[in-house]
């Protein structure tokens, strides 16, 4: 699969639309490294 700016921005504007649908909040300071772990 082929990475593209047009397939990035396609796939944030999903994402965006999808944290304000459910009404979230999203911040870089809830992030934790141990979320990461179930991605190998």
């Amino acid at each position: 699969m082929t990475l593209t700016m047009s397939k990035v921005e396609k796939d944030i504007s999903e994402l965006e639309e999808m944290i304000t649908e459910h009404k979230l909040t999203v911040s870089p300071d809830a992030f934790k490294p141990e979320m990461l772990e179930g991605f190998n």
